[in-house]
């Protein structure tokens, strides 16, 4: 019997003993940055102290937020935290996050002017104990007390974590945006691949969930090859000096290979946007990040006519759907790229020039000289580039207070 206790006690420590391992081993892969795919050039180790944690998949920092801090709404603090996320509605597994110690005030607590606030880490071991939990501390561990009762509000009193005026943001474009815009390309995409036809010959058009068929096979194509649709529009030329740009196409949905034959393949369209047809060229998909930008609602009068420097000077010289009148969510082509170091999520101001006269009734001015007019230019809109190819970009604008015509001027928003 003795014997029998013996082995007993002997396997129960070491079931223990690999469940103690496998949790170590756990946590130290779990803040072990392991050399993977991503768009961002993520930290390779964590600083000397801070709390790290790896992105697994279907993570969000809302969800992190919530799971760490007991409030979603504390994400942005993470997203501040780690710099080199471009985009905080995009990350990925694989990359390193620094979880920073917050001071995150209890629900309803209150406290004295001049106190400090408890941070995470001694907050989690002042909240109040369960019975159940009670019973399950082992001896010897300091009982728990539940905090005093929050004095009353008032006067001189403030919260243990005060609120903070925050921008609102907004994500610079929707999946349409992203994905069914106008995009100028140089020339024609040189894939050679495009829709040759589609399941039924009676169909009136091409909806999200159909089939179609590819010009290309086995050897070029293979199940799970995805693509972006886009039919041609027209050469687009500046506005100003005439100069050619590229070709508009119009993007008009998603198709992925499915099946790949001897020399054709079967595809099921992801999403179809106006005018996915018989012959709509076919351009490899990448997934595009999209950018937040702040809400604005005005524009101060100083900040219309402020005076705008440096060289990266652009204009519209594209819409979507060849769009005349120009207002906020519309999507716009600007004649600047990757090659005049645009970057997505870059903010740029929308100018309209105005000629002044500087003579009147023969009368000449007394500070230009012989000059007769001049030209004022103010800020009437904003936009974020979602998209930047080598020498043009697609934005989304965001804000007017006139209407954008093609041929205005566009640049970039000084960093403040």
């Amino acid at each position: 019997m003795k014997r029998l206790t013996l082995t007993l006690v002997l396997a129960t420590l070491t079931l223990w003993a690999v469940c103690v391992a496998g949790q170590e081993e756990a946590a130290a892969r779990q803040t072990q940055v392991v050399e993977h795919w991503s768009p961002y050039d993520y930290p390779t180790t964590f600083p000397p102290g801070a709390r790290g944690y790896i992105i697994i998949s279907g993570d969000t920092l809302w969800d992190i937020a919530q799971r760490e801090y007991g409030n979603p709404l504390l994400w942005p603090q993470i997203y501040s935290a780690n710099s080199y996320i471009g985009n905080p509605h995009w990350i990925y597994p694989g990359d390193p996050l620094v979880l920073p110690e917050l001071a995150v005030a209890e629900a309803g607590r209150i406290a004295e002017p001049g106190t400090q606030p408890t941070p995470v880490a001694e907050a989690k071991q002042t909240l109040p104990v369960t019975p159940a939990e009670e019973a399950e501390q082992p001896a010897g561990q300091q009982e728990i007390t539940p905090p005093e009762e929050a004095p009353s509000l008032e006067e001189g009193v403030i919260f243990e974590t005060e609120p903070r005026p925050s921008r609102q943001y907004q994500v610079a474009a929707t999946e349409m945006d992203l994905y069914c815009s106008s995009v100028i390309y140089p020339a024609m995409p040189d894939t050679g691949l495009w829709i040759a036809d589609r399941e039924f010959d009676n169909q009136i058009e091409i909806s999200t969930g159909d089939i179609v068929y590819i010009n290309a096979g086995r050897g070029y194509l293979e199940p799970g090859d995805t693509f972006i649709a886009a039919n041609e529009q027209r050469p687009v030329h500046h506005p100003h000096n005439g100069k050619f740009i590229g070709i508009a196409f119009q993007e008009v949905g998603q198709v992925r290979v499915i099946i790949a034959a001897d020399d054709y393949s079967v595809a099921e369209v992801i999403t179809a946007c106006d005018g996915l047809a018989v012959g709509s060229v076919l351009v490899p998909f990448e997934p595009r990040p999209n950018p937040i930008a702040p809400i604005r609602q005005t524009m101060p009068v100083l900040e219309k006519y402020q005076e705008i420097t440096g060289d990266t000077v652009g204009c519209i010289v594209h819409t979507n759907y060849d769009t005349q009148e120009i207002g906020v969510g519309e999507v716009i082509n600007i004649d600047l790229g990757a090659e005049d170091g645009i970057k997505v999520g870059e903010r740029c101001y929308i100018l309209k020039e105005k000629p002044v006269p500087l003579t009147l009734n023969g009368r000449k001015s007394i500070a230009n000289g012989a000059k007769r007019t001049t030209s004022v230019q103010r800020i009437i809109g904003e936009a974020i580039v979602y998209l930047v190819l080598e020498s043009t970009s697609c934005a989304r604008v965001t804000y007017v207070d006139d209407f954008p015509l093609i041929g205005y001027y566009v640049v970039p928003v000084p960093e403040s």
